[in-house]
């Protein structure tokens, strides 16, 4: 079963089973509704049952988890195998090795942030990055983009505050 087939059969499934109404609109919103948690268990199934390193193909095949049929393990196995594949997961993996800013703000979005440090009177583009980027004791990682943008940033304020002083 394509993909496309699957996506389909999802939004048919759905209609049937809740009173929603019908239509394209309707539909493309349901799928992208289901998108990342179906995204996030094959990431889960991937995770915890597929070794491509140390594990044959067969022996992938056989470590098949609870609730997966065989024909779906089989084509998620040979999907992960494929050469394209193996190759767009490491250009992945390479790209997130170079994001240097990893924030820690969780599900809050920025809008929402900004918003909380306006209404708390703490509100400066400096004390909101610092509440998105820091970790939750209000350091930073040594050595990373933001200690030293923080820091340097700290640093210059100081000088420019000290300036306008004398």
């Amino acid at each position: 079963m394509t993909m496309k087939m699957l996506r389909a059969l999802v939004a048919i499934l759905t209609e049937n089973h809740f009173v929603i109404p019908e239509g394209k609109i309707v539909n493309d919103a349901l799928l992208m509704r289901i998108d990342k948690p179906w995204k996030q268990h094959r990431y889960t199934l991937k995770k915890d049952y597929f070794d491509p390193v140390n594990r044959t193909r067969e022996q992938n095949y056989a470590k098949q988890p609870d609730g997966v049929s065989d024909r779906s393990w089989t084509d998620l196995v040979d999907y992960w195998l494929l050469p394209k594949t193996q190759e767009k997961c490491e250009m992945g993996k390479n790209a997130r090795a170079l994001q240097g800013h990893k924030h820690d703000s969780g599900a809050t979005s920025f809008a929402n942030r900004r918003e909380d440090l306006k209404k708390k009177g703490k509100f400066s583009e400096l004390a909101f990055y610092k509440t998105v980027y820091a970790k939750e004791d209000g350091s930073f990682k040594e050595g990373t983009l933001s200690h030293q943008f923080v820091y340097g940033s700290s640093f210059k304020w100081k000088q420019a505050g000290a300036l306008a002083i004398s």
